[in-house]
């Protein structure tokens, strides 16, 4: 499962960060979760959450979810038409 996070600057030469999820991995981390419709699985979904609302441990906890599976991203243009997206873990 891969989620793009847009409009982040990315580092130059990438287009931007990308988390990637072993569905696998997610569902023994957090079984079910997978089953839920977003809004049940992630509650306030609906309204934009930015850094300020958050309290100092709430980053700390979101940035030890996410860190093992950030990624930087960019494209790679094959045969004209294909494309292949290439990862590089994101720096700490």
């Amino acid at each position: 499962m891969s989620v793009f996070l847009r409009p982040v600057t990315p580092e130059q030469g990438w287009e931007g960060y990308n988390l990637v999820y072993d569905r696998a991995q997610l569902n023994r981390l957090e079984p079910g979760l997978l089953t839920k419709p977003l809004q049940v699985a992630l509650p306030g979904s609906k309204r934009s959450i930015t850094a300020t609302d958050l309290t100092a441990a709430e980053v700390k906890r979101i940035d030890k979810l996410t860190r093992p599976y950030l990624y930087l991203y960019r494209y790679q243009l094959l045969g004209g038409r294909d494309a292949l997206m290439q990862l590089q873990p994101a720096k700490s």
